[in-house]
């Protein structure tokens, strides 16, 4: 039995994983298979965020809250909640004026 592999790593492992599945000679790759998911917003930095989105592809990610959860942290360089996904979402400009994930 395999361990559930925690999806907040996926976007940093991905190539691991890909490699993973391409080994076992399945015929399947873990790409295919983060495609049947969906993903929550709320990952504290726009960096990351903009990761995710180009690692999934935006029609898979939630517009998601912390609330419940670990509670809200404000960034002191921002002073914003840093689980205030709203203006990270805004600074993709792409996503705004309808462009492709090429754009990140």
């Amino acid at each position: 039995m395999h361990e559930p592999v925690p999806r907040s790593t996926i976007p940093y492992q991905l190539g691991r994983f890909e490699a993973l599945s391409l080994r076992r000679g399945t015929g399947g790759r873990f790409t295919d298979g983060m495609r049947r998911l969906y993903y929550d917003t709320v990952l504290h930095t726009e960096d990351v965020l903009r990761l995710l989105i180009k690692t999934v592809g935006v029609d898979r990610c939630l517009f998601g809250t912390e609330c419940p959860g670990v509670g809200p942290s404000v960034d002191p360089a921002t002073g914003l909640s840093m689980d205030n996904v709203k203006p990270m979402i805004e600074n993709i400009e792409w996503l705004e004026r309808g462009g492709s994930q090429e754009d990140l």
